[in-house]
């Protein structure tokens, strides 16, 4: 008697780090990195330059634009990325460049005084702030 495989059934929770993302919530994990370096380089970001992330993950393009940036404003909406950001980035020089928001950005962007600034420049994946 031959038993029939059964397999399970197709899920869209995929993992790195221990940590499960779910596609359908729009989570995608930038591990690249050449892709995240070129992402910064063709930015443009400056030194001086305020940079609003939005779905930050767990943090590899976060890195870079703390070092590209003057600081990061990263607003994510799933609470477990938001606890492993701050775990990453506690206690390194980074820490203090790194502003950490739990909410939802599509419900409320003007909370954070984001639509009136007439210094807001875009980039493909990255919103910033030049100095004016």
């Amino acid at each position: 008697m031959r038993k029939e495989k059964t397999k399970a059934p197709p899920t869209e929770c995929h993992y790195q780090g221990g940590i499960s993302f779910h596609k359908s919530n729009g989570q995608h994990i930038l591990k690249n990195p050449m892709l995240v370096d070129s992402i910064v380089q063709k930015s443009g970001i400056k030194s001086t330059d305020i940079i609003l992330e939005i779905g930050p993950g767990t943090g590899n393009l976060t890195k870079k634009l703390l070092e590209a940036g003057k600081s990061v404003i990263a607003v994510e909406l799933d609470s477990r990325m938001v606890l492993e950001l701050q775990r990453r980035f506690q206690g390194t020089p980074f820490s203090n460049k790194l502003k950490l928001g739990f909410r939802d950005f599509t419900q409320s962007p003007s909370e954070l005084g984001i639509l009136a600034s007439s210094c807001l420049e875009r980039s493909p994946l990255i919103i910033y702030f030049r100095s004016c």
